[in-house]
């Protein structure tokens, strides 16, 4: 396993661990040789982070970073997303050498991906 490398995701409820599952599952059934890393807030169940625990390489916790813009996420939407702020925390993973981030709600597809992951 290269640990100089990792696919990162992000979970902010207990319902984005269900997705990370996915992205993790999905990148280990195509044989990448690259950690594994989530990132979850505190708000995430002890349950949750246990399950977490079980199918990621590395689970850290990082504090919830909000816009606080609701007039424009309000204008699209999608007030929700106030919280993406939160992905920037990858950029303090330094113990890898390079990180791919990829959304709770990314499934790795099999066409083409493979040479991909493992190069």
């Amino acid at each position: 396993m290269s640990a100089g490398e990792a696919f990162v995701t992000l979970a902010t409820t207990d319902s984005y661990c269900k997705g990370a599952t996915v992205v993790a599952r999905s990148l280990r059934r195509h044989g990448t040789t690259r950690h594994i890393v989530v990132m979850v807030t505190p708000n995430i169940s002890e349950q949750s982070r246990k399950g977490l625990e079980n199918i990621f390489d590395e689970v850290f916790t990082v504090d919830l970073r909000n816009s606080e813009d609701q007039l424009h996420l309000s204008m699209l939407g999608r007030p929700e997303l106030g919280v993406t702020f939160t992905k920037i925390h990858c950029w303090n993973l330094t113990q890898y050498r390079r990180c791919i981030f990829l959304d709770a709600d990314t499934l790795v597809s099999s066409v083409g991906t493979q040479s991909r992951l493992n190069t």
